[in-house]
């Protein structure tokens, strides 16, 4: 989730949810490379790699969490799959990707 500050394109805080390999799940942390971004580990380890996993976020809520700012609008999404950084490969594949303003519905997976 990416929330812009600027009129510059690199104006951005983001949060960036992620798989972790080594951090536990719900841990944060900086960016590597810019503390304009920071890392949440919605998954950790290898116990579910292979398998469909459905995550549901308040955006807004972790926006605040980790910044300390309110993010009515968020002004942009990516998807990647990187493992550089730990040495590893990484694929992972995306599905039914959806926002919402209010609460998911109770049926919702």
């Amino acid at each position: 989730m990416v929330k812009k500050t600027g009129i510059l394109p690199w104006q951005v805080q983001s949060v960036n949810y992620l798989w972790a390999s080594s951090q536990p799940e719900g841990t944060n942390w900086p960016n590597a490379f810019t503390s304009r971004a920071q890392q949440l580990a919605l998954q950790s380890g290898e116990s579910r790699v292979g398998e469909w996993v459905a995550e549901i976020r308040d955006v807004r809520e972790d926006f605040e969490a980790l910044f300390g700012v309110t993010a009515n609008r968020i002004s942009g999404v990516a998807l990647m799959s990187d493992g550089d950084n730990a040495g590893v490969d990484a694929t992972a594949w995306f599905t039914h990707l959806g926002f919402s303003a209010t609460d998911a519905p109770p049926d919702c997976p």
